[in-house]
């Protein structure tokens, strides 16, 4: 489908009349990019913190953004208020450099180039352990050199594969290597071959059922609807991450943001590069 009029990185559009607010924050080598959608429609996108932001993730505890400086962290109105007169929407949490985070309930998980795990919980870093290159993590979840890692309470224990490039936590956790996609039931099940870079799944899902999911290769784009995998796209570019709100939002490495419309994907340029990762959050007025 034909790419729609860009629009500046600074540029809003606002709809009235929605009750609905989705905003998909991406993280790119500019920063973190706040996209506003009504579901495949685009209303604008701005720049919300200037980093090199390397990974971003959403939960109960807020928006945190792993940088090459720092865990950021926005909780909402009670954290801006602690930022003092400069009113900074992000604030830093005393992690580091962070090459992966993740939201797990009220806390959040980061992992160093290193391999250092741990977890953030009122106002502290709790060591959890040290892993081998840690890639990507989702909730508890920990995707490695040396496979899937769970984050307890106070350590890290390994949940199977002999290596991982990315996991999914929501519903039925899921996994991808440079082998294949995998699923959790009986212990971990292939469900497709192929060098897989990313999966995602809809943070909404219910524990113990796989809600909306997709899984992508640089080719090629699985999605997961109806119980049911299927190759959703042929890719002209490879998506890195994908999100879910009142539909489904992807991403390019290039920064071609796209959302899921009935007839098809709708395509916005954004103008950053070194795309890591996507995740919406939506509010209801």
């Amino acid at each position: 489908m034909p790419a729609d009029e860009d629009i500046g990185i600074d540029e809003k559009r606002v709809y009235d009349g929605d009750e609905r607010e989705t905003t998909v924050y991406v993280a790119a080598s500019t920063g973190v990019v706040a996209v506003s959608v009504v579901e495949e429609r685009v209303g604008g996108f701005e720049l919300a913190v200037r980093c090199t932001a390397r990974d971003v993730a959403s939960g109960p505890a807020g928006l945190a953004v792993a940088t090459d400086d720092a865990v950021l962290l926005d909780a909402g109105d009670g954290a801006r208020s602690t930022a003092g007169d400069s009113g900074e929407r992000f604030v830093e949490t005393g992690f580091g450099a962070a090459s992966a985070v993740a939201v797990h309930g009220d806390d959040v998980l980061a992992a160093t180039d290193d391999g250092a795990v741990a977890r953030y919980r009122d106002g502290e870093w709790r060591d959890l352990g040290e892993l081998t290159a840690v890639a990507r993590m989702d909730g508890d979840l920990l995707a490695t050199a040396d496979g899937v890692y769970r984050a307890l309470e106070g350590s890290l224990r390994h949940a199977g594969l002999a290596s991982a490039t990315d996991v999914a936590a929501a519903g039925v956790p899921l996994a991808t290597t440079s082998e294949g996609l995998f699923q959790l039931g009986n212990g971990w099940m292939d469900v497709a071959d192929g060098d897989f870079r990313f999966v995602a799944s809809d943070p909404g899902a219910a524990d113990g059922r796989l809600g909306r999911a997709h899984a992508g290769t640089d080719d090629v784009l699985y999605a997961h609807h109806d119980g049911d995998w299927s190759t959703a796209t042929q890719l002209d570019r490879p998506i890195v991450d994908v999100a879910y709100g009142d539909t489904v939002y992807a991403v390019s490495e290039d920064g071609r943001f796209a959302a899921e419309g009935p007839d098809g994907w709708r395509h916005q340029e954004l103008g950053v590069r070194d795309v890591t990762a996507a995740v919406a959050r939506t509010t209801t007025e």
